[in-house]
């Protein structure tokens, strides 16, 4: 004899003659049952002599237990990871805050310590200095500053670059024009004249990196062209990611207010920037 025990009700096999007359009472009672487990993803099998209701749904909670159990350690170890990324990026942001203020500060006490010994290389750390501050203060690439502001900062660039390595025919600058109120995202001429110094070649004085700024008509023209290196050992190899940066910068903030030009050949480099106030 075997029994199947459903909540309060309780059903006997007394003959093997009676168990089909019994499996389809059985199957009768079950089947409201068996249509809301069917509804909740699981599945009842049609019960025999030696199965147990009371196993059976013992076996499925057991398992979606285990499914549960898990999906939430697989959940809190993605949690532990996400806060420790979160706690890295926040330490790194404050670096990248302290650190430029910090350097600014070192050489602004380094000028003042060397002023009087050597005034060449005072004038050298001064300048350096400003560019620092200026970068520093522009923490928001995104915000617009004084166009006045950025072309200050080039020259100060260029004069740095003049002592550092005593050349007066190694660029030529021509600005012309107004500046007035325009506004312009910073750093992005300074981007195109550091990358002429740092993979231009300044030792042909008849080819000189040669930057033209004009303003007038309520338009910025700017110009950058460098000669290339002949000698591959001589040159810097780009990763081309400030350029890039440049880019994308111009085209979310000015997108066709602006027109950006390159035009890179085997013997020269150069950049052509518009922009419409």
């Amino acid at each position: 004899m075997s029994k199947f025990i459903l909540g309060e009700m309780s059903i006997n096999h007394y003959s093997h003659s009676h168990t089909s007359n019994h499996l389809s009472q059985i199957n009768y009672l079950l089947q409201p049952f068996s249509t809301n487990l069917h509804s909740q993803g699981f599945f009842v099998n049609t019960l025999t002599n030696n199965q147990s209701l009371n196993g059976h749904f013992f076996h499925h909670a057991n398992k979606t237990n285990t499914n549960i159990e898990q999906d939430n350690n697989s959940l809190n170890n993605q949690l532990i990871q996400s806060e420790k990324r979160i706690a890295q990026l926040e330490i790194e942001s404050l670096r990248t805050q302290i650190s430029p203020h910090f350097v600014y500060n070192v050489l602004s006490s380094i000028y003042t310590n060397v002023k009087k010994q050597s005034p060449e290389i005072a004038e050298q750390i001064m300048l350096l200095s400003e560019i620092m501050s200026y970068a520093t203060k522009k923490t928001n690439l995104d915000q617009e500053v004084l166009l006045e502001e950025e072309l200050e900062n080039i020259i100060r660039y260029l004069e740095l670059q003049k002592t550092r390595y005593s050349i007066n025919s190694g660029f030529s600058l021509k600005q012309t024009g107004n500046a007035d109120n325009a506004l312009i995202i910073p750093l992005v001429l300074l981007t195109f004249v550091e990358n002429a110094f740092k993979y231009g070649d300044r030792s042909n004085p008849e080819k000189p990196i040669t930057i033209v700024i004009d303003v007038a008509d309520e338009k910025l023209y700017f110009s950058c062209r460098n000669k290339k290196y002949t000698n591959p050992q001589g040159s810097i190899k780009s990763n081309g990611i400030g350029l890039i940066n440049t880019k994308k910068r111009l085209a979310i903030k000015y997108q066709d207010r602006h027109n950006l030009i390159i035009n890179d050949t085997n013997e020269d480099f150069e950049v052509i920037f518009t922009l419409k106030f």
